[in-house]
């Protein structure tokens, strides 16, 4: 647990040496209704604002997603939500990515350069999986899942579709001309 927050800042390193323009959204843990594991859930949740924090004083777009309208009421057992809990985790991350968008953080993509892409449908690098994602992004390695576009909406906004493409991961790595 005490290298947790290290490795979390690390795994965003790794995500924004591939795409310096990205946002990338860290959310907390959502509850358990075991004690123990409960326990270790508060005190990595309690760390997660300082990793951003530092982040965002680095320049870089990392977002708080705070998962905190998940309850144990929320929880379909000890560790996974139900329905209800998916619907607030869906709330919260449509709502940092609104805010995301209101400061100008995500932006249309730009063409990409001169390597051709080569995105397959699967959930992770074996290919497989459903035909409607998540895609494997194959520019440069490591290989980065990530679905093409989101599509939301909710009850406060109409639907909406974002192109997940970040400028930086397509210029120069991936794409047409």
């Amino acid at each position: 647990m005490s290298t947790a927050p290290a490795r979390l800042s690390r795994l965003i390193d790794t995500i924004l040496a591939f795409a310096p323009d990205a946002t990338v959204l860290v959310a907390t843990l959502v509850p358990s209704t075991k004690p123990a594991v409960q326990a270790r859930i508060e005190q990595y949740n309690k760390q997660i604002p300082e990793v951003v924090e530092e982040q965002q004083r680095n320049g870089r777009h990392v977002r708080l997603v705070n998962m905190d309208t998940v309850t144990t009421a929320d929880m379909a057992d000890g560790l996974h939500p139900k329905d209800s809990g998916y619907q607030k985790m869906a709330n919260a991350f449509h709502q940092g990515i609104l805010d995301s968008i209101r400061a100008g953080w995500i932006a249309t993509p730009v063409p990409g350069g001169k390597q051709p892409c080569h995105i397959e449908p699967g959930g992770g690098e074996s290919g497989g999986g459903s035909s409607s994602g998540p895609w494997v992004f194959q520019g440069r390695s490591p290989r980065v899942s990530v679905p093409r576009v989101i599509r939301w909406s909710s009850p406060t906004s109409t639907a909406m579709t974002l192109p997940i493409t970040s400028s930086s991961m397509a210029r120069g790595r991936c794409g047409p001309g």
